[in-house]
C-alpha cells in the first residue's frame, strides 16, 4: 500500500517486504515508481533483514548498475563495511569511520547539505542510487531532510539557467577541506578552510549542470562541503551566487521535505535529483541512531560524455 506524502515526489510504501518481493513488483518499482518518485520509503522492514538482502534489493533501482565494480569490491563509501556486504556501510553517529570521528562537530550542531560523491575523485559520475536501512532511531530528531534539485532547476528563470549551464565547479578533495570544513548556520555556505597554496590543492573540475542521458533532462549537481569556487570566479563571488540559488530555489517550503524514520525503514533515493541533510545530532544526544547505507556503483553517463 502506498501512503500519500506531503510532496508528490516522495512515495511511502507500507506492507512490503523487500526480502520477499516478486520480480514484477521490483520491475514496476524500479522502472516506473522510482522515475516519478525519486525518494521511496519502505516502512518497517523485518528486523532480520541482513545487509546483503538490503544491498541485493537496492541494486534493482539502477538499470546502469555496475556489476563488474561490485564484484571487484570497488567500494564507494569510506565507512565501516558490513562483513556480508562490503558495499554497505554500518553507521552510528560520532562513529562514522573506522578510525576517525573528525566530522562529528559539523553534524552535531546543524545541517550539512550534500549530494553523495559529487565533486569526489572516487568517481567522475556520482552514484545514482543511495539508500538507507534504519536499525534504531531516536524518538526525537534523526530525520533526513531532502530538497529536490530537479525541481529547483526547473523553477530557474531562463537567464539564470543559461548562466548556470556554463559554470564549472572546482571541488576540493584534500583532507583538510574534507575533515575540517566549516559551514554557515544554513548548513550550506562553506566558510573554509580553503587551500591557500598549490601544494595544498587536490581538486577536480565538474560541470554544475549536466544533461541526463536517459531522460534528456538537465540536472544541477552541487555539494557545498567540497565546493571551492567556479572557474574564472573568486571564492566570494561563487558563494554569494550559490547561497542565493540555494535559499531562493532549493531550500524552499514547497521544495523540501523532512522524513521522520521508524525502526526498520528502508529508503531508496535518486542522488542525481536530491540534495539532503540529517537533523543535528544534538537533538538526540545520548540516544543511538544506527543505520546502514550504500552508494550503488553505476555505469551511468551524461549526454555530453
Amino acid at each position: 500500500m502506498t501512503t500519500p506524502f506531503s510532496v508528490p515526489w516522495v512515495a511511502v510504501i507500507e506492507d512490503f517486504d523487500i526480502t520477499n518481493a516478486e520480480e514484477d513488483e521490483l520491475a514496476l518499482l524500479a522502472k516506473d515508481c522510482f522515475l516519478k518518485c525519486p525518494v521511496i520509503v519502505f516502512r518497517k522492514q523485518p528486523e532480520t533483514t541482513t545487509a546483503k538482502q538490503f544491498f541485493d534489493f537496492v541494486q534493482k533501482f539502477d538499470p546502469d548498475v555496475d556489476m563488474d565494480a561490485i564484484e571487484k569490491e570497488e567500494v564507494l563509501h569510506p565507512f565501516r563495511r558490513e562483513p556480508d556486504a562490503p558495499h554497505v556501510a554500518s553507521r552510528e553517529e560520532n562513529k562514522m569511520f573506522e578510525n576517525k570521528n573528525e566530522l562529528g562537530d559539523q553534524f552535531r550542531w546543524g545541517p550539512v547539505w550534500h549530494m553523495d560523491l559529487v565533486g569526489s575523485k572516487r568517481t567522475r559520475v556520482p552514484n545514482v542510487v543511495s539508500a538507507f536501512q534504519f536499525l534504531q532511531v531516536p524518538e526525537e530528531g534523526g530525520n533526513t531532510i531532502y530538497a529536490n534539485m530537479d525541481m529547483a532547476y526547473t523553477m530557474l528563470p531562463p537567464d539564470l539557467k543559461k548562466k548556470m549551464d556554463e559554470l564549472k565547479c572546482i571541488y576540493d578533495n584534500d583532507l583538510n577541506s574534507l575533515f575540517n570544513f566549516q559551514l554557515d548556520a544554513d548548513g550550506f555556505t562553506r566558510l573554509g578552510p580553503f587551500p591557500t597554496t598549490p601544494e595544498q590543492e587536490d581538486q577536480v573540475v565538474r560541470s554544475l549542470v549536466r544533461r541526463d542521458k536517459t531522460t534528456g533532462r538537465k540536472r544541477m549537481f552541487f555539494t557545498p562541503v567540497r565546493f571551492n569556487r567556479f572557474e574564472g570566479w573568486s571564492i566570494e563571488e561563487s558563494w554569494e551566487f550559490m547561497a542565493y540559488i540555494f535559499h531562493t530555489y532549493v531550500n524552499t517550503p514547497q521544495n523540501t521535505v523532512s522524513i521522520k524514520w521508524e525502526n526498520g525503514d528502508v529508503a531508496v533515493f535518486n542522488n542525481h535529483a536530491m540534495i539532503h541533510t540529517s537533523t543535528p545530532w544534538e537533538l538526540y544526544k545520548g540516544v543511538e541512531r544506527r543505520f546502514r547505507l550504500t552508494f550503488l556503483n553505476s555505469k551511468k553517463m551524461f549526454e555530453d560524455d
